[in-house]
Parts: C-alpha cells; structure tokens; sequence
C-alpha cells in the first residue's frame, strides 16, 4: 500500500512541501472522500455473507439520497435556480446511475473472496489511467514522465498484494525470457522478426513441435 501511496504522489507530479500547501482544496478534501470510501468498503465486506447488491444499493441509496435531501434544504430554493446547480446536478445523476454498477460489482467481489487492498488497488489504478487517457484525449493535457511512474508503481504494487499473482507473472517473464535467450542465442535473423515471435510463444508455451516447426521456417526465410 506504499507502493500504491507513491503511486499517487506522482499522479500530483511529485510537488514539493511548499507546493503540497497551494494545492487545491479539493486534493484535501478527497482524503475524507477516502476515508468514507474505506469506511464503506469495511462495511460491504462485513456483510457480504448476508445481503444482496440490490439491498445494499437500496439502504446505501437511501442514505445519500436523505444527506443530499438535507443539503438542499440548507442550500435553498434561490441557490438552486442558478446554471451551476443545474450542471451540478446533471453530474450528479451520472455519479448516482454509475454507484449502482459500482456497489453491486463492490459486492460480487467480496463475495468472491476479494480484499480491499486489492480490489482498490484495481479500481483506483483503472480510475488513473482513463482520467490520464481522458484528459490527453480530450483536454489536450500533456503525458509527463510522472504520470508513467505512477502506473509502473501501480502495477507493482497489486503484483505485492497479492502473492498468487506476483507468482504467476514471475514465471511467465521467466519463462519468455529464457524463450528469448534461447533465440538469441541460435541467431535467429532480424529480418524474421514474426516468427521469431512465434517461436518464443511456442517455446513459452512448451509446445516443442510448433517451436521446431517456427525454427525451420524461421531459418529458412
């Protein structure tokens, strides 16, 4: 989870401690945002083993729709009549409609034995990559080196979470590293750079007919 935590240092291109304090406000609020999330996460997995994504959807809408119920009636009718209220509450809708989808997969995946550090290290890692892809794509933001980090540092940090995983990736780059070696290493040509592929995959794969098959082929191209 540190790993995951330096991941989102640089998603905020590394700022100094002087410029950490001239960060928007929102960049602290999220950490409440964070910990009510963290909260929910706790809750949906204590009671996975004895409800269903729809009542959970049910009693966690309720809940947001009785606070956003109280925050209007603070905010009054004068407030609610203005342009920004209204796109406001355009994103709102989408947010809402999205939580359905969110919270019943939440669920689905604690009951298949998901654990939080994991399941958020996926989730909050997608969520990072499309709002990168999204801002290049359409507001023309630029891709920093940063921004790659946090995505290598993202991927490393699920690989620690879960040992299955670290263990299954460690034997495939093993596996096609030894494959590549092993091409290398009889001087298979440049110019045969398709199969060349081919015969790693085969031999990644242990199907020693089909790498035999490549090899001719690949020396006789």
């Amino acid at each position: 989870m540190g790993i995951a935590v330096l991941a989102g240092y640089c998603a905020l291109d590394c700022p100094s401690l002087e410029e950490t304090r001239k960060l928007p406000l929102w960049v602290f609020l999220s950490f409440g945002t964070m910990l009510v999330m963290t909260v929910n996460q706790a809750i949906s997995q204590k009671i996975q083993s004895y409800t269903t994504p729809m009542a959970k959807n049910f009693w966690g809408g309720l809940t947001i729709f009785l606070a956003a119920g109280t925050v209007l009636l603070i905010i009054g009718p004068q407030q609610m009549q203005s342009p920004e209220f209204f796109r406001l509450t355009k994103v709102a809708v989408m947010i809402g409609a999205l939580s359905v989808f969110l919270w019943t997969f939440n669920l689905w995946a604690y009951q298949g034995g998901a654990f939080i550090a994991l399941k958020k290290l996926v989730v909050n890692g997608n969520y990072i990559f499309m709002g990168t892809v999204g801002g290049a794509l359409f507001f023309r933001e630029r891709v920093t080196v940063n921004q790659l980090i946090r995505f290598t540092l993202y991927c490393m940090a699920f690989l620690l979470a879960d040992r299955e995983t670290l263990a299954f990736v460690r034997t495939k780059l093993k596996t096609y590293l030894s494959a590549y070696i092993l091409a290398v290493s009889i001087n298979i040509p440049s110019s045969c750079s398709y199969n060349l592929r081919f015969f790693i995959i085969a031999l990644s794969n242990q199907n020693k007919d089909i790498a035999g098959y490549a090899y001719i082929i690949t020396m006789n191209c």
